[in-house]
C-alpha cells in the first residue's frame, strides 16, 4: 500500500489550540491515529466533544522524513 498524500485526524474543537501550539502527539498512546478516509476520522473524532477534521499533508511530512 502506497501512502495517500492526504491524510485526517479526527479530534474536538477545544483540542485545536494546544494542537497548533505544539503540533499532533501521540501523548499516552503508541501513536496518533491519522485515517485515510473522512468517515474514520469522524468515527474518532467524535468521542473527544464537538468534532473538527484536519486534513494532514501525508506526501509532504514523509519528504521531510517523517514516519507512517
Amino acid at each position: 500500500m502506497s501512502l495517500p498524500m492526504t491524510l485526517f485526524h479526527g479530534t474536538a474543537v477545544h483540542l485545536t489550540s494546544s494542537i497548533q501550539a505544539v503540533g499532533l502527539i501521540k501523548g499516552q498512546w503508541d501513536h496518533v491515529y491519522l485515517s485515510q478516509n473522512i468517515q474514520k476520522a469522524t468515527k474518532v473524532g467524535r468521542r473527544h466533544g464537538k468534532l473538527i477534521i484536519l486534513l494532514i499533508d501525508s506526501g509532504r511530512m514523509f519528504e521531510q522524513g517523517h514516519k507512517f
